[in-house]
């Protein structure tokens, strides 16, 4: 359930504009000027959206990125260990620390 929770956290936000209410500002807009006006807030509103979903996605992006970076290196230090089957003890070792580290 937490996590659940978590995602739903994820997807909103207080600080998100509502477009629904920028949109009908845009369709009740009369004229020209007040269409051009309230299109231009509707756009920057959608911009200021994406760029708090972005920055939200990155940071989620950013918490996983050392579980990702090591599991890529016990998936190359496997290789290593693999193709390479006359390495010495103390570097067949350190390769293997580096594989049980990245499970």
């Amino acid at each position: 359930m937490a996590d659940d929770e978590q995602k739903a956290e994820f997807w909103e936000s207080k600080y998100y504009y509502k477009l629904g209410e920028a949109l009908t500002d845009v369709r009740s807009a009369n004229g020209a000027k007040e269409t051009a006006i309230s299109s231009a807030k509707l756009v920057g509103k959608f911009a200021f959206n994406a760029g708090l979903f972005a920055g939200k996605l990155g940071v989620e992006f950013i918490k996983d990125l050392p579980a990702q970076v090591a599991k890529q290196n016990a998936r190359t230090a496997e290789r290593a260990l693999r193709d390479n089957p006359n390495l010495p003890q103390d570097k067949r070792d350190f390769l293997q620390s580096v594989v049980d580290k990245g499970k």
